[in-house]
C-alpha cells in the first residue's frame, strides 16, 4: 500500500527541520504558510502528499 500521508518526524526528516520546530509551528503558526496543511486523526497530525506539493508549489512562486 502506497504512502499518502507524512508523520511529523518523517517530514523534518524529508525536509531537513528540526522536528521540534515542525510541532511548534503546526500548533502556533495561524497562517498555515510556514508548511503544509495537516490531517489530525485524534492526537495524530500527519501532512499529506498533496497537502506537500501545494505547499511546495507556493513556495516556489514567492
Amino acid at each position: 500500500m502506497e504512502k499518502r500521508a507524512l508523520s511529523i518526524p518523517e517530514f523534518a526528516s524529508l525536509y531537513g527541520l528540526n522536528e521540534a520546530t515542525v510541532r511548534v509551528n503546526v500548533t502556533r503558526d495561524k497562517t498555515g504558510k510556514k508548511l503544509p496543511k495537516v490531517m489530525r486523526i485524534g492526537r495524530t497530525i500527519r501532512f499529506t502528499l498533496e497537502a506537500i506539493k501545494e505547499w511546495e508549489d507556493e513556495m516556489m512562486k514567492s
